[in-house]
């Protein structure tokens, strides 16, 4: 029962300024915290944010509120932490798989070492340097993830239906529908 679904540049308007409030988030706390806490403190406050806000707003986030659309089920009901969690977290782990996967591969192929560049930013000296082929693979992996995120992107904007691979996983689509239209509509159902 997708009705009013949201398109693609309106859905990346309110990802932007939901990046844009985290942003300002970041540079708020990086006056208080520590530079070491002030990344993993502003990246779980996302995640949270992005996780159980729409659960209890009506399936709004504060971007999606500024637009004026919100995610809901594909049955017209508000979304639920359970469906939430799939959106979030499932479809999430769906777009970095492949890079999670290749450095993985790499990690017992190369050297153990190669996740503290990804969960650290640490920068390793010189002795640790992939090779050309372990690179490649490497690259395949970043490269695929990104291709998911492309398709994800022009499945928003161009099938009908206006869902991305997370919205197929956890059953919800995005609507410029309020609360009060989703729920006349389904009363009258």
């Amino acid at each position: 029962m997708e009705t009013k679904p949201a398109g693609f540049w309106i859905r990346f308007g309110a990802i932007l300024l939901d990046g844009l409030l985290f942003n300002g988030l970041a540079f708020f706390l990086g006056l208080f915290l520590l530079a070491a806490w002030q990344d993993g403190i502003t990246e779980l406050a996302q995640f949270l944010y992005a996780l159980l806000l729409p659960v209890f707003w009506y399936g709004y986030t504060v971007g999606k509120r500024v637009f004026k659309i919100r995610i809901i089920h594909m049955d017209g009901t508000d979304v639920g932490i359970w469906t939430m969690i799939k959106r979030t977290i499932i479809g999430g782990l769906i777009y970095v798989l492949p890079t999670l996967i290749t450095v993985t591969i790499l990690s017992f192929t190369v050297d153990t070492r190669i996740w503290l560049t990804f969960l650290q930013d640490i920068d390793l000296n010189e002795e640790f340097i992939l090779s050309g082929f372990d690179f490649t693979i490497l690259t395949l992996g970043l490269f695929s993830s990104v291709i998911l995120l492309i398709v994800s992107a022009f499945m928003v904007g161009l099938s009908k239906s206006r869902r991305s691979i997370h919205d197929l996983i956890a059953g919800t689509y995005v609507t410029k529908q309020s609360p009060a239209e989703t729920e006349k509509i389904n009363k009258e159902e």
